[in-house]
């Protein structure tokens, strides 16, 4: 049984027992019994954020484990990077330098001619300049 299914049983029993309070005409049982109500829920609400917070922090650490991966596959190549042997999902490239080594963040630039060489360009690095 989980901490969920946990929280769940108690409210459940919590209700049953305020049934049983209302059948004695009992108001100091009823007024416990509410404040309990109120704890149970205020519990409710914190295993709820707490499982939240642990899917975020699940995506993080696969996130960072991720990029651990990465980094020794990284193969610079002027100012881009290239995968060698590219993870499964992923390009061989290029990728913005800038991008990666500030963030972590592999983003796939686009390299064109210009009137002094291959010209490269991150929309992302753009965008930030603005």
């Amino acid at each position: 049984m989980g901490i969920t299914d946990t929280v769940s049983a108690v409210v459940g029993g919590v209700k049953k027992v305020r049934e049983l309070a209302q059948k004695a005409h009992d108001a100091e049982m009823l007024n416990a019994i509410a404040d309990l109500s109120l704890s149970a829920a205020d519990l409710k609400m914190e295993v709820a954020n707490a499982r939240e917070e642990a899917v975020a922090l699940r995506t993080q650490v696969a996130d960072l484990t991720q990029r651990l991966d990465v980094r020794p596959k990284l193969e610079r190549r002027g100012n881009v990077y290239y995968l060698k042997d590219p993870p499964t999902g992923y390009s061989e490239g290029p990728y913005c330098m800038t991008c990666f080594d500030d963030d972590g963040k592999l983003i796939s630039v686009h390299v064109y001619r210009g009137s002094r060489g291959n010209v490269t360009r991150c929309m992302r690095c753009l965008g930030r300049k603005r």
